[in-house]
C-alpha cells in the first residue's frame, strides 16, 4: 500500500477554465464581504495632533471619517504632557498638551469626525479590484469589528529613542 492521500471532491463549475475566472470569483466575493462592513470614505489610523488634523480637515471637505486609536485618550504624546506648550503662542495659546490634544479632539468632534479610542488595528488590506477600497479589523472592548474605507491615513505618531547610557536601566533611573 502507497501513501495515504486525501480524497478532494471534484467540483464543477459551469465556467472552469475560463481565463480570469478565479480572479473574478475572488473580486466577487471581496465585494460581498465589503457589503456587509461598515463603510466609511476615511479611515485614520492614529488620534495624536496628525491624525485629528487629518480627519477634521477630510470631514471638513463633507466626507465620512472614522478615527480610531489604540489609547484611550486622543492627542497621541501631546495628550500627556501637563506643562505648557513651547512654540508659537499663534498655534498654542499657552495651552499645555492636554489641553491642545483636548481642543484637537473637540475640533474633529465638531466636524462630525466619529472616533473610536481603545481600538487596535490588527489588519489593513488593499481590495484586488478598482476602485480600491481597504479592510481593516479592530479589536475593542466591545468585540472585533471590520471596516471598508476608500481611502487611509496611516498618523501612527512618533517613538522617541530611549536613552542608554551606564546604569540606565537600573530601577527609578
Amino acid at each position: 500500500m502507497g501513501p495515504h492521500h486525501p480524497v478532494r471532491p471534484a467540483v464543477m463549475l459551469p465556467f472552469a477554465g475560463l481565463v480570469g475566472t478565479e480572479s473574478a470569483l475572488r473580486g466577487i466575493w471581496e465585494v460581498l464581504q465589503l457589503t456587509r462592513m461598515r463603510q466609511v470614505d476615511l479611515a485614520v489610523v492614529g488620534a495624536g495632533p496628525a491624525g485629528l488634523m487629518a480627519a477634521s480637515t477630510a470631514a471638513g471637505a463633507g466626507i465620512t471619517v472614522l478615527v480610531l486609536e489604540r489609547e484611550t485618550w486622543t492627542g497621541g504624546r501631546l495628550g500627556l504632557q501637563p506643562q505648557a506648550l513651547q512654540g508659537p503662542e499663534s498655534i498654542y495659546q499657552g495651552l499645555t498638551g492636554m489641553e491642545f490634544g483636548e481642543r484637537l479632539k473637540e475640533t474633529a468632534l465638531s466636524a462630525e469626525v466619529e472616533l473610536a479610542t481603545d481600538a487596535t488595528v490588527s489588519h489593513l488590506a488593499a481590495t484586488s479590484f478598482t476602485p480600491r477600497t481597504f479592510r481593516l479589523r479592530h479589536a475593542t472592548l466591545s468585540g472585533v469589528h471590520e471596516v471598508a474605507a476608500r481611502a487611509v491615513v496611516l498618523a501612527t505618531g512618533s517613538s522617541e529613542p530611549w536613552a542608554t547610557f551606564p546604569g540606565s536601566t537600573l530601577a527609578g533611573v
